[in-house]
Parts: C-alpha cells; structure tokens; sequence
C-alpha cells in the first residue's frame, strides 16, 4: 500500500517512488524538478497527462532531458515538462490533451542515471507565455520553477510511495476570509480599546 494517494499524477494505478525532491537533489544540490519512479530499467510504465491542455513543446535533448514534452494547462497559468521518456512524445506541438490521455512512456534517455521521469512546473503565464528553459540557475527556484507536488497533492518528501487511481480529486478549496457585514463596527472597536478612549 501506498504511503499517499495523489489528487493527480502521470502514472494510473500504479506506485511510484519520489526518487528525487522538487528544488534539491539527496545530495543537497539544486534540482529543477521532481523526479518520480514506478522500477527500474530503461522501459517503464505509460505516462498521462495531469490536465486538460494543449502541447506547447516536444524534442530530445541528449545531455538532459532526452525525450521531453511540455504541456500547458488551459484551465490554470501552469504548464509542465515531463523528460527522460522511452520514445518520443505520442502528441506534437499544437495537440490537445486530456486529463488521463497517454502521452508517452517512462524512460531513462538523455542524462540520467536510471528510470524515472522527470517533472517541472511553471507559471506559464506569469512567464509572459512561453516556457524558461534555464533549470540550472538555482535562483529561479520558487519564483519560475514550483514544486509540481503542490499540484499533484502530495508531500514534496524523498522516498515516499504514490498511488494514483484515474479519479481527479478537487483541490482542497482555500478559505475565504469572512468581511465583517458593517466594517464601522470594527473601526469602532478598534477606537474603544484605544487609551484615549477609555479615559473619556
């Protein structure tokens, strides 16, 4: 059994492993992404896509990502890359995608040292539409590159196990703020518990 259940994640019913943090590799040093594994070897299990989205980037890059995909989601800012895939991306620049459509398989091409996929976040349209591919400069941390642990809803924490079943689950909604009905009535509660007030 899995140690968490994810809101959304790129491998259906099937266990992966947190090989790798969003934002520090074990060893400490900077790391774009976040780097997810189901086993080992150079094959591994199907990828799907985390959203309803449109592909905005697809090529190989032999001294890091090797296959890669960026998807950009049509219903938030975020886009995200998804590299180190088997084959090229089953989609090309311009496709939709949806929410548990396969895009690809897990890898290990490009610059790695095993199976896994590799996953980066960004506010695509805070970056003025387009994607930043830099993900050697440390100081874009929290800022360009976002842990896509927030989004998937689980804990950005190395060795955990995942489990996903198909089912979108709701993000747990952020709270409003109650607006007090009569904003005089804080003003004047404010004003009693002045000094001044009480010496009247």
């Amino acid at each position: 059994m899995a140690d968490y259940t994810a809101r959304v994640a790129p491998f259906i019913n099937k266990t992966f492993y947190v090989t790798s943090q969003a934002g520090s590799y074990p060893d400490g040093t900077y790391h774009s992404g976040l780097d997810i594994s189901t086993g080992t070897g150079t094959r591994g299990s199907n990828l799907y896509s985390i959203c309803n989205g449109t592909i905005i980037q697809k090529a190989y890059n032999a001294g890091g990502y090797g296959n890669y995909i960026i998807i950009k989601d049509n219903n938030s800012n975020y886009a995200f890359l998804f590299a180190h895939m088997a084959d090229p991306a089953l989609k090309n620049v311009g496709d939709t995608i949806s929410l548990g459509e396969q895009f690809g398989v897990e890898g290990a091409t490009g610059n790695v040292t095993g199976l896994h996929t590799h996953i980066e976040m960004q506010d695509y349209v805070k970056n003025n539409n387009k994607w930043i591919m830099n993900p050697n400069d440390s100081s874009l941390w929290g800022s360009v590159y976002l842990p896509a642990t927030d989004y998937m809803g689980f804990p950005n924490q190395l060795g955990i196990s995942v489990i996903y079943d198909g089912t979108p689950i709701p993000p747990t909604p952020t709270p409003i703020k109650k607006q007090h009905k009569f904003p005089w009535v804080l003003y004047a509660k404010k004003i009693r518990n002045k000094p001044y007030f009480n010496n009247l």
